[in-house]
Parts: C-alpha cells; sequence; structure tokens
C-alpha cells in the first residue's frame, strides 16, 4: 500500500500497515517511522513528539485524543494516562503501586518514570504482555 504524504495532510495522526505514522507539524505533513518515536506528551490543542535516539521533540497539531482515537490496536504506541502516550519499544518494564501503574520509559539511555493511570492501567498491561511476549 502506499500513501501519497503530500496529500496526508487531510488526514488525523494515521498508522498506516508499514508502522509510519502521518502527522501535521508546522513544516507540513510529516512520514515519521514509529519506531522512532518514545512518546507523545500534551501540550494544550497539540501535542509534543519526542524522537527515541535524541532530545528533540516535535510539535504535531493533534491531540492525544485524536491520536488515540486514530491508531491501530496492533500499535506499539499505549495511552498511560491523560497527558502521555508511550511506545512499548522504549518501556522495559512496569510496576503496579495500588490502583495505578508506573512505567519505566527509557529516554536517550537514562529510565525515566511515568504513572499509567487507573482509566489506562489494565488496557497498557495487556497491550505491554502482548508486545513483550510476542519478541
Amino acid at each position: 500500500m502506499t500513501t501519497d504524504v503530500t496529500s496526508a495532510h487531510t488526514f488525523r495522526a494515521n498508522l498506516i500497515p508499514s508502522q509510519i505514522v502521518v502527522l501535521r507539524t508546522a513544516t507540513g505533513t510529516q512520514a515519521i517511522e514509529a519506531e522512532r518515536i518514545r512518546c507523545f506528551t500534551s501540550d494544550g490543542k497539540n501535542s509534543l513528539l519526542h524522537f527515541g535516539d535524541e532530545a528533540k521533540t516535535l510539535t504535531v497539531f493533534h491531540s492525544l485524543k485524536e491520536f488515540e482515537q486514530e491508531h491501530s490496536a496492533a500499535s506499539t504506541l499505549v495511552r498511560c494516562n491523560q497527558s502521555l502516550i508511550v511506545n512499548l519499544a522504549y518501556c522495559p518494564s512496569w510496576k503496579s503501586v495500588g490502583k495505578e501503574a508506573i512505567v519505566r520509559v527509557m529516554e536517550c539511555g537514562v529510565q525515566k518514570s511515568y504513572p499509567v493511570s487507573r482509566t489506562y492501567k489494565a488496557e497498557f498491561i495487556r497491550r505491554w504482555r502482548e508486545y513483550y511476549e510476542k519478541r
């Protein structure tokens, strides 16, 4: 399947089968390989894309809710809380803490912890287990 990225500006955040995420940014519409994405954080109506291999961020013109509604359930990108979507490839572990959970995300070689809210905990754990059992 091929996608004309120049006409993709009408898309919301779309995850297409080749694991390419198509996003609207300040410099135009961009196709980014999903494995390069560490996470998305909320920034008002927009989101910040954080790359996995560098400290660089990119403002994208999609809310986390828009992105969550549009991306595939088979994606490695999973919602953790109201302001965070993570790529499971960067989440080597998690732990339960009461009714919530803590996910550990690798950021430029350093492990950082983020909360997984009660709302997203069951889905996050299910998707994390599926991802790591396939590996």
